[in-house]
Parts: structure tokens; C-alpha cells; sequence
């Protein structure tokens, strides 16, 4: 049953209609359809086999409803809505008309608002107004000529006709009001899924708890951090690989290669601030303040290689990686495209470890050494030009403290 309501729903509905308009015409189709097949239970049900009135209004209205499928298939969506509330509005003051108004026909006519206030989008609100000022003015005119109108049914039959119009009234309104409660709580839910993936996108975007601040505070944010740790790690040989490997491999390669600099990234708590062509960037200490975020980026530096050289298709690719450590600031700025970015001359140094570094080491500034000094183990390259910053002290992390210390 699910499966045939899904299809009749589908009836008119193409790949140019947005979201909220498919749902409109499938909800058009399908109350359409639950109003025909009632309107044909009216008309082949025993109790009425006496009064061919209401036998014959329930097949005209069966086929008056089917119509709608048909407007609908055409393409003819707002068409169908139209004739849908009309053909409806029509046919229910003929019948409360016919059968006079003791039989409580014209009651039919509150569910024509009803009716198009569910189908109509909310900037096509106009038609539901008109819809529901014609349906007051059809139910106040036939309810002042009720006394007017002939009464064709035998009053013998006038208490089944009541009691039957009564209940139908009732299982339309429960049929409509059905409708309400699914769309209003599948449009709920379709929210619900959106919004997690909107906000798992943007937790991957930013950090969490800038994520948080961004939603609740359109400024820019800046923070400024007195002690972080920044690495920076690029690719060796890559240029070159490019130059020889079919560009979709080249992406999976460089992707499978980042997603294990992210896993390293989460194990160690650190936080990945972006890529930059093969080059991939992380700090520690930031946006949440830590007390190791030294060695915590140690930590994550000295598994680079290794987890480097565990990708299949990474043979001929080192890494070479620079850190330092020292005030940075933080935050994010512009208006699209949102990113988290540090700035200021520790983001500078660690990036000229790296470019002044070697392949397959972790080259550090004496800053870095002489906050881990006792808890790792370096190897004193000398005094090194930096571009930018002249003759500058640099040792090469080589791990654990286990490991002698050369200085």
C-alpha cells in the first residue's frame, strides 16, 4: 500500500521541480486519490442502493478527483490545485443543493479551506485565501437558502443519509488532518537530517568550538593564544609524481595520504588547519588551550614518515616537516568560504622549518627544543640561514628521550 501511494505520488513530478514542490504535488495526487476511492465507497455501498442521488454524486466525484492525477501528469501542477479546490467546491453546493441542507451536505465544504491551505506553497498564499473567502461564501449562501431549496430525499431515509455524512465528514477531516501531522513531521525530520549534516560539515570545516561561536555571532572571530605549536608538512618528490600519474589517481593518492594526517591529527588531539597543495598544516594548543601542545605536535611529527611510507602508491614520496612554537593568532574572517587560520611570525618560522628542513625529518626551532629537551631526544644541526629571519639555531627531533640526546 506504502509503495502504491509513493507511486501515485510521484504522478507529475520531474527532476525540474524542487523539493518543496514535489511534495506539493504529491500530496495533491495523493489526497486526490484517498478522496476518489471514498467518493466510490459512497457510491457502492448497500446503505445507499435506495437513493441513486448520492450513488450518482459519489461517481461523479470519484471521477471529478481522478481528474486531478491527470492535470497533475499533464504538468499542470497549479491547474490541478485550482481545479482540485473548485471542481470540489462545485460538485459539494450541488449535492448539499440536491439533497437539501437537512441532509448536512454543505458541511463538506469547510474541508475545501482546509484542503488548500495543506496543498499550497506559502508564497502562493493568495489561493488558499481566495479558496477559503469562496468556500465562506458557498456555505453562508446555501445555509440561508436552505429553507428555499426543495427536499427530494424521502425523510424516511434522511436519518441514514445524517448519520452517513456525519461519519464521512469525520474520516476526512482525520484523513487531512493525517496528511498534516505526516507533512508537518517528515518536513521535521528532513530539518533534522539537514541540519546534522550542515553541522557535521561545518565541524569539519572549523574547529567545534568555533563552530559554536560562528553560529551564534556573524563577526569575525580573532583570539590571540600566548602558546601554540605549529606544524607544517610537505610532500617530497611530489611535483615530479605529478608529472607522470593520471590526475584522478594523483587526487586519490594525495587523498589517501591527508586521511591518514587526519587520523594522526585526531589520535594526537591536535587541530588540522588546512592544505596547501601537498603541503598539510596542524597546531596544538588552540582553539582549546593544553598544556603539552608541544609535545603533543612532537608526537604527531615523528609518525609522519612512517605513516607516509604504510600508503600504497606513497613509494618515491617523503616527508619533510617543520614546527615551532609561540604566540600565534586565530580566528576567522570574510564572509564566505569560512575558514580557521593562523597568522603571526610562529606560523612564519614553522613554516621556514620545513622549507629549510630535510626529507624524512622533523626540523625544529630551539624554541621547540628547549621546551622538550628532557622529554625528547634532538640532534643539533648548527646555526642555519633562514630566509626572513637570518642565522638561527635549529635541531632535527629524533624522538623519545630514550634515544641519546646530541647537542
Amino acid at each position: 500500500m506504502r509503495s502504491l501511494f509513493a507511486r501515485i505520488g510521484a504522478i507529475g513530478v520531474h527532476p525540474g521541480l524542487g523539493r518543496s514542490d514535489a511534495k506539493h504535488v504529491a500530496l495533491t495526487n495523493q489526497t486526490a486519490f484517498f478522496m476518489a476511492i471514498l467518493a466510490l465507497g459512497v457510491a457502492a455501498s448497500p446503505a445507499y442502493r435506495a437513493i441513486p442521488e448520492v450513488i450518482a454524486c459519489g461517481l461523479v466525484q470519484c471521477v471529478l478527483f481522478l481528474l486531478v492525477l491527470l492535470l497533475n501528469r499533464g504538468r499542470w501542477h497549479l491547474a490541478a490545485r485550482l481545479y482540485y479546490a473548485g471542481s470540489g467546491l462545485a460538485a459539494l453546493c450541488f449535492q448539499a443543493a440536491y439533497l437539501g441542507d437537512r441532509s448536512e451536505t454543505a458541511n463538506f465544504i469547510i474541508v475545501v479551506p482546509v484542503a488548500a491551505w495543506l496543498l499550497y506553497r506559502r508564497h502562493e498564499w493568495r489561493w488558499p485565501a481566495l479558496i477559503s473567502a469562496i468556500s465562506l461564501a458557498a456555505y453562508v449562501a446555501m445555509t440561508l437558502l436552505a429553507d428555499q431549496l426543495p427536499a427530494r430525499l424521502d425523510p424516511a431515509l434522511l436519518p441514514l443519509v445524517v448519520l452517513s455524512n456525519r461519519v464521512l465528514l469525520f474520516v476526512v477531516l482525520i484523513i487531512f488532518g493525517m496528511v498534516a501531522f505526516l507533512q508537518t513531521n517528515n518536513a521535521e525530520d528532513w530539518l533534522a537530517i539537514e541540519r546534522e549534516k550542515s553541522e557535521a560539515l561545518l565541524r569539519n570545516i572549523l574547529p567545534a568550538a568555533i563552530a559554536e561561536r560562528l553560529k551564534s555571532d556573524a563577526q569575525s572571530i580573532a583570539d590571540r593564544f600566548d602558546e601554540a605549536t605549529v606544524l607544517f608538512a610537505d610532500l617530497v618528490n611530489f611535483t615530479a609524481l605529478a608529472e607522470r600519474v593520471p590526475p584522478a589517481e594523483l587526487v586519490r593518492l594525495l587523498d589517501d595520504i591527508f586521511r591518514s594526517f587526519d587520523r594522526l591529527t585526531d589520535l594526537h588531539g591536535l587541530e588540522k588547519i588546512k592544505t596547501i597543495g601537498d603541503a598539510y598544516m596542524a597546531a596544538a594548543g588552540l582553539p582549546e588551550p593544553r598544556a603539552d601542545h608541544v609535545a603533543a605536535v612532537a608526537r604527531m611529527a615523528l609518525a609522519l614518515p612512517a605513516a607516509l611510507a604504510a600508503i600504497p602508491g606513497a613509494a618515491g614520496l617523503e616527508v619533510r616537516i617543520g614546527m615551532h612554537t609561540g604566540p600565534v593568532v586565530a580566528g576567522v574572517i570574510g564572509q564566505r568560504k569560512f575558514a580557521y587560520d593562523l597568522w603571526g611570525d610562529t606560523v612564519n618560522t614553522a613554516s621556514r622549518m620545513e622549507s629549510h628542513g630535510a626529507p624524512g625529518r622533523v626540523h625544529v626551532s630551539e624554541a621547540v627544543y628547549r621546551q622538550l629537551s628532557g622529554e625528547f631526544a634532538f640532534e643539533a644541526r648548527g646555526r642555519v640561514h633562514v630566509k626572513g629571519k637570518g642565522e638561527l639555531e635549529t635541531y632535527f627531533l629524533l624522538g623519545a628521550s630514550a634515544q641519546p640526546e646530541l647537542v
